[in-house]
């Protein structure tokens, strides 16, 4: 952080918003290899729920 946006954080003011991008996904869900897999087990109505020992 340099002097100037110190001093416009300490006013309240702020630069403009930057665009930002999500380029990837990552997950993880019972019944689902992957993200495709994960969506079409939501519009098909599957039953993801399981059990986990503790």
């Amino acid at each position: 952080m340099d002097d100037a946006n110190e001093a416009g954080a300490a006013t309240g003011e702020q630069d403009a918003p930057m665009a930002v991008a999500v380029v990837g996904l990552a997950l993880r869900f019972p019944g689902a290899e992957d993200a495709r897999q994960y969506w079409r087990n939501l519009v098909g109505g599957v039953d993801s729920i399981t059990r986990l020992d503790a």
